[in-house]
Formats: C-alpha cells, structure tokens, sequence
C-alpha cells in the first residue's frame, strides 16, 4: 500500500478522508477531539509540501442519507480551526461558510479554514455514500487531483468516499492510517500468548461476530458494558472461553448479581466487585491485551468505576496492550495513562475487525488503486 509519502503532491488539490465523527456533550459542544487531532500530523505534511488545497472530507453521524441541521459540520469545523491555530498551521482561527448551486447536499456547503483547507458538508447528507455509489464519488472526485484515506476508524464501511472514489483518483494512505498498520498488523500475525480480550460498549449487533472470532485467537475473552449484558440475555449455554460478569452494579448503586433475570430486566450499568477482582486475576497473565469497549456507563461518574480500575490495571502490565474506540481513548485520557499503553486506535469496529483478519474494503480498495490506472475525471470548479 502506498502511503502519501509516496506522491506527488506539490501544487495539487488533495481530496483527504478523514473520520472526524466526534462525541458531542449534552450542550452540543465537542467532548473529545482526539480524531480531530490524530489528523493533524497529515495536514501539516501536506501543507509543508506545498499543496494547493486540502479538501477534506468527513462524516459526522447518522442522518440517513439526508439533510439533518443538526448534524452539519459546523462545530466540528469550528474545532478543527482551534487545533490548526494551536498547532499554528494556521493564523487566526476564522472559518467562512459558502453555499453553492449544486445538487449534492455535500457539495453545495463548503467551510474555509485558512487559506488552504476546505471542508465539505456532512458526507451522509448524501445517501449516495453508504450506497457506494459511482456517481457521487465522481462528484467528489472532480474536487481533487489526489486522494487520501486517512480514516482508518471508517475504513471497515463499503463507501463511496472510501472505496468508490479510488477507481477515479490516485489514491493513497494517510499518516494516521499507516501508523494504525504499523501497530496493529504485528498483533494481527502473531500474538504472545495469553492473549486476552477485552470487549465492552454498547454495539452489541457488531460484536458477537467480533467475540465468535476473536474466541479462535484469543485464550480468553471477557466482557462488560452492554454487549456482555445483551449477550448473557439470551445465551442458551456457555460458550468457550469467553467470561462473563458475575455480579454488577444497579441503577441505584446497589451490587447485584449478574443473572439472566436481572440483565433482562435491571440491566448493570457497570461491572461489580467481584468481576472486578476476577478480570485482574485474568489479565494478570496476560502477554497481549486487546481492548475495545467501556464495560458500563462510563460517562456517568457513579457507573465508570470497573472501567477505571481495569483501565488502570491493563496500564501496569507488561505485556503489549492496545486499546480501541473513542469511547475506551477518552477514558485513558481522563486517566492521563494513554501514554502507558503500547498503542490506541482511533478505530474501534475497524480494530476488532482487522485483528480478527477480516479485509477492510478502505485498505483493499487502496492496495487495489496502487496496481491500476484510475479513470479520468473532468475537474470542475470545485472552490
């Protein structure tokens, strides 16, 4: 795979894929921007090397292939500028919004940050983009010379703004994405044993499949939050190596225990005591730790203390621990020990999803550019 490192890139228009899908607080501030500044070493190669515009482009949200007003870019941008000024990429920290006579939702909203950076709108404003589809990738090609994929967080999603657009563009990987291969692909090869799993958070659709085949690599999985909740609620039998919670903190503070009565209806919103010790005792061993997902409602102080103690505990081993997910990033954060793991991923589905050896249709799509010409497209006035 060819990183941008390997382009041209002075005097172009460069298309840049970024994952800036944010956490907003419940006043609609911005709560953590660690995607947004993970970006930055990529900006500011691409701007060292002269090139004549950055365009990024972003998704934030669900909005389901339409128009939502409060989803557009806005604060995302406006967060953006703050951390190109502090990084002094750029000066003063004004973002101008134009709108345009186009069709695409996307197209028709640009931000100005700077002289040389714009931002597109929303690209789920256009359902054209889950779709894969051809057409709006063509709309978005037509705004640049060269494209790069800097969001490794997305890269697990068949989208027209990761996979479409590399049949019509040079394409390449980004700083941020070649360092998330060069950390996890060693641990996807080969794992020193124990290798111990950590699976929490909420996405309990997207994470059985991910616990089916981590149970092939990992000697132990153990769970929290509310896939392990979800989980147990229908299990019918144990299933091998994989540990559950044995008891569980209430939504009034009371230790309960974790049965298939009480998670069915008092969920645990956090893991209990005993869990607690029983998990360190597991970890303890551990050679290898991959974790991904808050094992209960982190964000709310009565109900963050198994993350917290477990976050801590897997922060003193010695052995190679990554953790995953902008939930799991930001507690490790709010702990001050990010540093003491080996690794953080800014991706949480795309971690678990390439450490259990499944192909990331972002990545194939950009091994597959390096070995074809794209087509052509006619360049339009894409300001």
């Amino acid at each position: 795979m060819k990183t941008v490192r390997d382009a041209e890139v002075t005097g172009k228009k460069i298309l840049l894929r970024v994952d800036y899908n944010v956490p907003l607080d419940q006043s609609g501030a911005i709560a953590d921007d660690n995607r947004i500044v993970e970006t930055i070493p990529t900006i500011e190669w691409l701007l060292r090397h002269n090139v004549e515009q950055i365009i990024i482009l972003t998704h934030f949200a669900r909005p389901q292939g339409k128009v939502n007003e409060a989803m557009r870019l806005s604060p995302v941008v406006a967060r953006l500028s703050e951390v190109l000024k502090r990084k002094k990429l750029i000066s003063g920290g004004r973002v101008i919004s134009k709108s345009f006579e186009e069709k695409s939702p996307v197209l028709n909203r640009r931000y100005y940050v700077g002289r040389s950076i714009t931002v597109l709108e929303n690209l789920r404003f256009d359902s054209g983009e889950e779709e894969n589809s051809v057409s709006f990738a063509k709309k978005l090609a037509c705004c640049g010379d060269i494209y790069v994929n800097d969001a490794f967080a997305t890269s697990h999603r068949s989208h027209a703004s990761l996979v479409a657009i590399t049949k019509l563009l040079p394409s390449f990987a980004g700083l941020l994405l070649a360092d998330e291969l060069k950390h996890l692909t060693p641990v996807l090869k080969e794992q020193e044993k124990p290798f111990v799993a950590v699976i929490g958070g909420a996405k309990i659709k997207d994470k059985i499949p991910i616990i089916n085949l981590l149970r092939k690599k990992a000697d132990t999985v153990i769970l929290g939050g509310k896939t392990a909740n979800d989980y147990y609620a229908v299990l019918t039998e144990p299933v091998e190596k994989v540990v559950f919670p044995t008891d569980g903190v209430d939504e009034q503070g009371r230790i309960v225990k974790f049965t298939q009565d009480i998670v069915k209806k008092t969920p645990p919103m956090d893991i209990g005591p005993d869990t607690i010790v029983r998990y360190k005792t597991i970890l303890k061993q551990a050679k290898t730790v991959f974790w991904n997902g808050t094992l209960g409602v982190a964000e709310n102080k009565k109900f963050c203390h198994g993350s917290y103690e477990i976050a801590r505990f897997i922060a003193n081993l010695r052995a190679t621990t990554i953790a995953s997910g902008g939930d799991t990033a930001r507690i490790l954060d709010k702990l001050n020990i990010k540093e003491r793991y080996s690794f953080v991923s800014t991706g949480g589905g795309a971690a678990s999803e390439f450490l259990i050896g499944r192909s990331l249709p972002g990545l194939i799509a950009l091994e597959e550019n390096a070995g074809i010409k794209p087509e052509n497209v006619a360049r339009s006035t894409c300001q």
